[in-house]
């Protein structure tokens, strides 16, 4: 169910870019691929994009994605990481608010993630992506070697 605030604010869907970047080599230097949505992971899923919410004292992010494949018999989790400027995560609220299971090829996924506050200054930098819960193992970014997650850049909602 979407709260008044997001009913009112359609999200702008695709963003106008993401990057892939590898969790492991944050910060992101300025080389890093720029990409445009959709992007495909290696696991059953397309990212389509994300908007932002100010919803009292949180912000809830939206990350919207397409199931690419099907059957899935695995758990996985979407990954809402609010970054700081140095690479590490101020905020995290991973999650999947879907049974995979039921998840068919042509479906669209729209995950929110409720974070406890938005952050002080500037806008928001998201670090998202997908892993399978028995392990953690990421998902790759297809198309971009060696990055296992997708970096977005959103306007601060006013």
């Amino acid at each position: 169910m979407l709260c008044e605030t997001a009913a009112a604010a359609a999200p702008l869907l695709p963003p106008p870019s993401v990057q892939a970047v590898s969790v492991a080599s944050l910060p992101a230097g300025p080389n890093v691929p720029v990409l445009q949505a959709p992007v495909p992971l290696d696991g059953p899923l397309a990212f389509l994009g994300a908007a932002a919410y100010l919803t009292g004292q949180s912000l809830d992010i939206e990350t919207w994605w397409r199931v690419t494949s099907n059957p899935i018999n695995a758990p996985f989790s979407i990954m809402a990481d609010l970054m700081a400027a140095d690479g590490t995560a101020q905020q995290v609220a991973d999650g999947l608010g879907v049974p995979p299971t039921e998840m068919v090829a042509g479906d669209i996924i729209v995950q929110r993630h409720r974070l406890s506050e938005p952050p002080a200054t500037g806008d928001i930098t998201l670090l998202t992506g997908a892993d399978w819960l028995n392990g953690l193992a990421p998902w790759n970014v297809n198309g971009a070697p060696g990055t296992d997650a997708l970096m977005v850049h959103l306007a601060m909602p006013r």
